[in-house]
């Protein structure tokens, strides 16, 4: 299976980077955090254009500069993937370290809309690989906030 990532910087660019990736990919994954005026609507219904369309991943991550929390920045961040649901996206990827009341709402806006949209709970480690205990934990608390994926 090929996901490719649409990282570009505009809305325009990211819909080009999609028609080029559309014939290649399996999944598409739209990195919203990078495109910075990026219509999510507008990029849903390009990455369904093809004739056999990609599925779709949509991403917001955190900025590194946001503390983690319950801040209006994971508000707006929170509320474009659950936006993605509505829209039918085929997976939506949330960071483990969101705060549990934001996550269950993205995880109870899925189930609103018949699970349609299947849950990634991630986790990213930038500096290193953590040791096996705890890759374990983290791996349980991924399932224990019941992400699909």
């Amino acid at each position: 299976m090929i996901c490719i990532p649409i990282t570009a910087k505009t809305q325009a660019k990211a819909v080009q980077q999609i028609e080029r990736s559309l014939s290649r990919a399996d999944i598409l994954e739209l990195r919203m955090d990078l495109i910075l005026d990026g219509d999510l609507n507008t990029l849903i219904k390009s990455c369904r254009s093809y004739k056999i369309p990609a599925k779709i991943l949509v991403t917001n991550r955190r900025k590194e500069s946001y503390p983690v929390g319950e801040s209006s920045d994971e508000w707006q961040r929170i509320a474009l993937l659950k936006e993605a649901v509505g829209l039918g996206a085929d997976y939506v990827d949330i960071e483990i370290y969101t705060p549990e009341p934001l996550l269950k709402e993205v995880l109870s806006m899925a189930a609103a809309h018949g699970n349609r949209t299947r849950l990634i709970v991630s986790h990213h480690d930038f500096d290193g690989t953590p040791s096996i205990e705890s890759l374990k934990s983290v791996f349980h608390d991924c399932v224990r906030f019941g992400g699909s994926v």
